[in-house]
Parts: structure tokens; C-alpha cells; sequence
């Protein structure tokens, strides 16, 4: 299952003209050790636009969802950058290690570097955003904290950041954001419970930007999930089921979000 998968999301992804694997430098956290890692970039027809990276989940790019958002990103008039964090550190997914083998925290500084890139590409404008799933939601949160963004960054180049249902650690409640951030989580995610990220929500007077959808699990938008348990880091199983409702409520607040911060 898994294998066909990642070939009908490569074929998407590779289908049309406008889209184009390219490579881009990062640094290593725990040892400074640059790595190149891959990005497939989906342009829209106008010669610069502003731009959203897409960031995945623990299982990699590779389900056919990320082709749903590429579709919806385009047509609001957004290139679309998919960041894989995985394939060049040689990690088919991260769901069931341990988190270390690929940090939440070493993929923000994927992000903050690939935005960088972005920003220099002659189809790109200066306003870039950050869309994560779970494990990239996660990521998302580390690159929107100020402490993070002061100790790896140095300077703030993302415009706006979606998180969707991320792990909502315990230690960004001592922080706070210095890019607008919008959260979607689900009342039946098992996998990360919403109620953390309502504290953070609350904690970052964010509120306005907290979304839930009641009925809905982890990886609601995942296309192509109907019903699917999948284990983590401790053997524990979770289920994702794809929620058509949820995800098309999510995407027009998305878009309202990205429209405020990115036009």
C-alpha cells in the first residue's frame, strides 16, 4: 500500500511543466555538517508569486494529499514547495523511531533554509509560508517560537505558518510567536490530543487562529485514508480517517490566513 503511495504521488508530482525537483543546502544541528536536501517545486503561471513549503508528516511526502494541496495552493495563486527532510539523511519515515532520528527542530531549520533558497529564486516573492502535518506541524512550532527562532535562525524570513494536528510540547507555553501562526486539530486525534495546543492557543493569544474539528482524527486530510491505523514511536496504534468536511473547512481558513499574510 505504502509503495503505491509514493508512485502515484511521484507521478503527480513530476505531471505538468511547472514542477521541478531542485536541491537545497542545510545544516546539520547536532553536528554543523551541511546536507542538500530535496524540494519539488510546483509554480504558478504568473512570473512571481508568493510561495507556500509544504511540510510533511512522519511517514514522508508520500501520500496522495500532498498532491490535493499542491492543486489547491496553485489555484490560489501560491507556488507550491514540497520539502522532503527525510531522503537525504537516508530515512524512509520517522513514525515509528525515535524522534532524534530526524527532529522536529532540524526539520525548522529545513524550513527557515528552504525558505531562504526560496526567496532568491527569480518566480519567488518575499512572502513565504509553512504548511506542516503532524511531525511537520510539529517543526512548524519551532519555527515560529521566538527563543528558536533566535537561536537557529538569526532573523525571521517566514510571513505566516499552519500547523496541522502538531505535538503541542509543553515547552513552547514558556514562549511565545513572532510569526502568525494558525493551528487545525481534531477531537478524535489519538496520536497528538488537541487539548495541549488549546493551552498553547490560549497561552499565545492565538485563539482567533485555533481551529477544531470534533469529529475528525489524526491526518483528517489525508486522501486516500479511509481507514488506516498506523503505529508510533511506541508501538501504539492510531487511526487516520480522511474527513472530506474537515478538510474543506480547513483549506478556506488556510486560505483566508495565507491571503492575509501573503498578498
Amino acid at each position: 500500500m505504502m509503495r503505491t503511495f509514493v508512485a502515484a504521488t511521484l507521478a503527480a508530482s513530476l505531471a505538468g511543466c511547472t514542477a521541478s525537483g531542485q536541491k537545497v543546502t542545510t545544516t546539520e544541528i547536532h553536528n554543523r555538517q551541511r546536507v542538500d536536501v530535496d524540494v519539488q517545486v510546483h509554480r504558478v503561471k504568473a512570473a512571481r508569486a508568493p510561495t507556500v513549503i509544504l511540510l510533511h508528516g512522519c511517514g514522508g511526502p508520500v501520500y496522495p494529499h500532498f498532491q490535493a494541496w499542491i492543486d489547491a495552493l496553485n489555484a490560489w495563486g501560491y507556488n507550491a514547495v514540497v520539502l522532503d527532510s527525510l531522503r537525504a539523511r537516508r530515512v524512509s519515515q520517522v513514525c515509528d523511531h525515535p524522534s532524534t532520528v530526524v527532529s522536529k527542530e532540524q526539520r525548522s531549520v529545513d524550513a527557515y533554509d528552504a525558505a531562504s533558497w526560496v526567496m532568491r529564486q527569480e518566480w519567488a516573492t518575499d512572502k513565504v509560508a509553512l504548511i506542516g502535518f503532524s511531525h511537520g506541524a510539529a517543526a512548524v512550532l519551532y519555527a515560529v517560537a521566538s527563543k528558536d527562532v533566535e537561536r537557529n535562525f538569526g532573523k525571521q524570513v517566514i510571513s505566516a505558518a499552519v500547523a496541522y494536528y502538531p505535538d503541542c510540547e509543553n515547552r513552547f507555553n514558556w514562549d511565545r510567536p513572532v510569526i502568525p501562526v494558525q493551528f487545525h486539530t481534531a477531537g478524535n486525534d489519538s496520536w497528538n490530543p488537541e487539548g495541549p495546543c488549546a493551552s498553547l492557543a490560549r497561552n499565545w493569544n492565538v485563539l482567533d487562529q485555533y481551529f477544531r474539528y470534533e469529529n475528525a482524527t489524526h491526518g483528517f486530510d489525508l486522501v486516500g485514508f479511509n481507514r488506516q491505523s498506523i503505529p508510533d514511536n511506541s508501538g501504539r496504534r492510531h487511526w487516520l480517517i480522511y474527513d472530506a468536511a474537515a478538510t474543506d473547512l480547513s483549506r478556506q481558513r488556510t486560505k483566508a490566513f495565507l491571503d492575509m499574510h501573503l498578498r
